[in-house]
């Protein structure tokens, strides 16, 4: 975990018990930020932008704040789906913010600005 602050959001439920908060952190290899051009990842069933990583302290476990793409479709269909790949087009990010456990994190991305959306490339992790 690195570059603690204070600055949420966190789960209301959460408010009243004692949360460290963190910019980055890194998990099974992946590291997981909230800063801007550093911050879109897959989930299983969304491509997100996380926008805080925190850990209760009664509480192991590492969960993220993060807004979903409301518009979420395959990039190209020919040879095939390009969501077979995780190659997705998003646009209209939510304002909800959501929270997850970071273990929900399957693929980190890039995303590229495409016409007016932008293009979610899963990154490869070696």
């Amino acid at each position: 975990m690195k570059k603690a602050h204070v600055s949420g959001p966190v789960p209301v439920q959460k408010e009243l018990t004692l949360i460290d908060q963190y910019k980055e952190c890194k998990t099974d290899g992946l590291l997981v930020s909230c800063s801007q051009g550093d911050n879109c990842f897959a989930l299983s069933d969304a491509v997100v932008i996380v926008v805080n990583i925190y850990t209760p302290q009664d509480d192991s476990d590492v969960y993220i704040a993060h807004q979903e793409f409301k518009e979420v479709k395959p990039f190209f269909h020919i040879p095939l789906d390009s969501s077979f790949l995780g190659i997705r087009t998003v646009s209209k990010l939510s304002d909800h913010v959501k929270f997850a456990n970071v273990k929900s994190i399957t693929k980190k991305c890039v995303l590229l600005p495409v016409n007016n959306e932008h293009v979610a490339f899963p990154l490869l992790h070696l």
